[in-house]
């Protein structure tokens, strides 16, 4: 009943059985790699763009951005959150061209704990062409007092700490 009457009312007090404070999440924010997106085509399919990172304090990832589709054929991709060998996060999804040089964020089904210090790679297979890159992109990426560190994946074709694929990481503290 108490619950009822607070979603009706809005009225808060001591006679609710439950609190109805706020659990203090912090609002989701993100890091940009990209210093300057470039348009054209970013290699022929298949393609595995992938980039390891490590961070300087725990934090949930909750999404990845990409870039979209060249021209308006579209593309498909696999994308993959990997902490050494071990799957944290897979998705498959059709990837748009909305005409212009913006990202999609892939958002995680369900936040992604990252612990400070481990080393992670974000990993996109696509089969179709990417319709633009960043370049350069920022090999050092901090927001706040969270720190990424860039490296280059063993497998990937093209992306690396300084170009590519996997323009942005969203997150929460």
């Amino acid at each position: 009943m108490s619950i009822l009457y607070y979603l009706a009312t809005k009225v808060k007090g001591p006679h609710l059985l439950f609190p109805t404070e706020s659990r203090g999440f912090v609002e989701e924010v993100w890091i940009e790699r990209t210093v300057t997106r470039v348009a054209g085509s970013w290699n022929a399919p298949p393609i595995v763009d992938a980039i390891d990172f490590t961070v300087n304090q725990d934090i949930l990832l909750t999404g990845i951005g990409l870039y979209t589709a060249h021209r308006y054929t579209g593309y498909a991709a696999v994308v993959e959150i990997l902490q050494s060998t071990k799957h944290l996060f897979k998705k498959n999804l059709d990837v748009t061209n909305t005409g212009d040089d913006h990202q999609i964020k892939v958002s995680v089904d369900e936040p992604v704990f990252l612990k400070a210090g481990v080393l992670y790679s974000v990993v996109v297979v696509s089969s179709g062409t990417i319709g633009h890159y960043g370049k350069p992109c920022a090999p050092v990426c901090t927001k706040g007092e969270v720190t990424f560190s860039f490296s280059k994946n063993h497998q990937s074709y093209k992306t690396d700490d300084v170009c590519g694929q996997i323009p942005r990481l969203y997150f929460r503290f």
